[in-house]
């Protein structure tokens, strides 16, 4: 389905046209290349080489960080693309639309990416090894319940002593 543009006549079009909350998909007409204004650094080449030339175990990390609204999601879909061309197995979860961001913690996260890459391997038809199954829900059991107490003993603690627990290990 061809999407068609047209001229904004104001501004309310224009921001509809471009609404910054939502990222483009890769190949969208309306993206912009930004490389020249980058010092000619192409994020998604640059990020794809580094992916591709990081040995295992020793896997890429990047941490991408920008104010609300620049193309950061943008970015990650072209490169989402580009390394699926190169036939890498790519699992892209937009964690915005799946948690609340103003009640989230590393677990809820974890999970969201567990969740992610179980239901991309299901579309994919990529079979889940069952004791690798059970090891991942014994370790989120483990975790969670961890978590679970320290919250109960930290509400304890607020709620009968007014205090706030200063305990490394609660913190």
């Amino acid at each position: 389905m061809a999407i068609e543009f047209k001229p904004a006549k104001n501004v309310d079009e224009a921001y509809q046209a471009c609404h910054p909350e939502i990222p483009l998909e890769a190949g969208d007409p309306r993206y912009v290349d930004l490389t020249p204004v980058r010092g000619h650094h192409n994020f998604v080449e640059t990020i794809a080489r580094r992916i591709r030339r990081s040995p295992a175990p020793q896997y890429h990390k990047q941490l991408i960080t920008g104010h609300r609204g620049c193309g950061k999601s943008t970015e990650l879909k072209q490169l989402a693309a580009r390394l699926r061309e190169q036939k890498f197995f790519v699992v892209y979860v937009d964690i915005e639309s799946t948690l609340d961001l103003g009640d989230l913690n590393y677990l809820d996260v974890l999970v969201a990416l567990a969740k992610g890459i179980s239901e991309e391997m299901n579309n994919h038809s990529i079979p889940i090894a069952k004791a690798l199954l059970e090891s991942l829900d014994a370790w989120f059991a483990e975790k969670i319940l961890k978590e679970e107490e320290k919250e109960d003993i930290k509400t304890v603690l607020q709620a009968e002593f007014s205090v706030k627990p200063e305990i490394p290990l609660l913190t």
